[in-house]
């Protein structure tokens, strides 16, 4: 498709044309015409006025009402009342005189003006006299095209160029959006000539982005699927013969029972496949846009067919074998998670009990404790979350999480508007006044529960390889805590070096 240029600017229009001199001399030649006072009652205006707003009267008005109409109006006979007058020339005039109070004004009666010179003289008229927008000149061309004038004859009555005439012409059949952003001059005739240019599938998406800063973009995105579409032609005729089947644009999907015939089908290479695919497409086959390319897809051969049959056998199976899996594996997690749950509760009871209920620790329980923190805190840097192919998690306190379980430990009641992590500093004191009721063994400990409590599912699915868990065990029966035969069993679930540990999420 051409590029069309800008829309040319409007040639002057000739001062000596039949139809100017119309409207500054007195009745049409022919002598049929006659200068009369008529009624404003009995003056209609012209149901093919190009020009469909007449503008501020306010100037128009204010001169008639002192100094009266000095300029007779152009009518013609009312074909659809015969004691009324069609106004040719001087709707302006009629409204102001209306607004002015008038109730009669001069006019000249041609009744020799045809159809096709009423509408020369009235877009003539507009085009000298008001500033008629571009669409209220199209139609006025358009409306004599229709009684039968041709662009030329249209360009000498009324002083454009043929070219100015053709150009305005192309603004009849845009959307009646971009019409009106043109009527109220919010886009360029460059701009409307461009929107004209394409085909009027392409013009609709872009009517949205009329007066926008969007508009240039997005026309370039239409040139550019346009000369996409031309480049495709060939190929896209061959599709078309064949019956092949035009699927959703823009998706990485081949339709079932068919496969990729191609690579991506772009530019120089459509015409060259095209004459290839003429006598290899048939029925089956399938294609769609996809970000400029065609991708085209053909049904499964035989051979095909049966290997797809087995792919799907196989995938059927491994999907069942996976549920199946998953089944069970949900199951365990179920059982183990309702262990977790039983057991920290039993937990949480025995050192709830020595934290709050007694005055102290014993001192063998100190040394105990005392033991295990110091082990910890020699190891913590070569801890990691696996250490010597077990994981291991924080025994210790080091993270936010540990604080803010501690004040649960602490049996602390922090206010309604309290946000874990951000008011923090705020709430120290309380947290130290809470604190300082309980000796410093106890304090430790609810600080070292802060940081191994609760021990979740993920953790019990590992059993044994937790050293945490087994140290943190080991501490809670030296105290006094009776193990169960449950959680004993699930302590002793054999280390096996050869298998790759399970990615756990840090959770003690």
């Amino acid at each position: 498709m051409a590029r069309r240029t800008s829309v040319p600017d409007v040639a002057p229009t000739s001062s000596s044309s039949s139809a100017l001199d119309a409207l500054t001399a007195q009745p049409t030649a022919g002598g049929d015409s006659h200068a009369v006072l008529v009624p404003l009652e009995r003056l209609r205006p012209h149901p093919h006025n190009p020009r469909k707003d007449l503008g501020d009267l306010s100037e128009l008005t204010k001169s008639i009402r002192a100094h009266g109409v000095r300029q007779n109006l152009l009518v013609v006979v009312d074909p659809d009342d015969p004691d009324a007058y069609r106004i040719v020339i001087g709707h302006r005039r009629a409204a102001a005189a209306r607004a002015a109070d008038l109730t009669a004004v001069p006019v000249v009666v041609d009744r020799g003006l045809d159809e096709i010179s009423q509408r020369e003289l009235m877009l003539v008229e507009n085009l000298q006299r008001v500033d008629l927008t571009p669409v209220e000149e199209a139609d006025g061309y358009q409306d004599l095209l229709d009684l039968g004038v041709d662009v030329a004859t249209i360009a000498a009555h009324t002083g454009r160029s043929e070219t100015t005439v053709r150009a305005r012409l192309r603004l009849v059949p845009l959307p009646d959006k971009a019409r009106a952003a043109i009527h109220a001059r919010d886009i360029t005739l460059e701009d409307a000539a461009a929107l004209a240019d394409l085909p009027e599938s392409k013009q609709k998406s872009l009517v949205k982005a009329l007066g926008t800063n969007n508009f240039r973009h997005q026309m370039a995105t239409v040139r550019s699927e346009l000369e996409q579409e031309r480049q495709m032609a060939p190929l896209l005729q061959v599709l078309a013969d064949a019956n092949a089947t035009e699927l959703k644009a823009n998706e990485w999907a081949t339709p079932e029972g068919s496969t990729r015939h191609m690579g991506d089908i772009r530019g120089s290479r459509a015409a060259e496949f095209a004459a290839e695919l003429a006598t290899a497409i048939g029925p089956g086959w399938s294609w769609r846009w996809y970000y400029g390319a065609v991708h085209l897809y053909r049904p499964h051969t035989l051979e095909e067919a049966q290997e797809a049959a087995k792919a799907d056998a196989r995938r059927t199976a491994w999907e069942a074998e996976r549920d199946e899996r998953n089944a069970k594996e949900a199951a365990e997690r179920a059982v183990r998670t309702e262990f977790a749950t039983v057991t920290a509760a039993t937990r949480r009871e025995f050192l709830e009990h020595l934290i709050h209920d007694r005055k102290t620790l014993t001192k063998d329980q100190t040394a105990t404790l005392l033991d295990y923190v110091a082990t910890e805190v020699v190891e913590q840097p070569w801890a990691g979350q696996y250490w010597q192919g077990a994981f291991r998690g924080h025994s210790i306190p080091v993270d936010t999480d540990s604080a803010d379980a501690l004040v649960g430990w602490l049996r602390i009641t922090l206010p309604y508007d309290h946000v874990s992590s951000y008011h923090r500093q705020e709430h120290l004191p309380i947290v130290a006044a809470a604190a300082a009721d309980l000796s410093a063994p106890q304090r430790l400990l609810a600080a070292l529960a802060a940081a191994v409590e609760p021990i979740g599912q993920t953790t019990w699915q590992n059993g044994g390889r937790s050293v945490t868990t087994a140290r943190w065990y080991a501490l809670l029966e030296q105290l006094g805590y009776v193990v169960s035969d449950a959680e004993r069993a699930a302590l002793v679930v054999p280390l096996d070096d050869d298998e790759e540990p399970d990615d756990e999420d840090g959770a003690s």
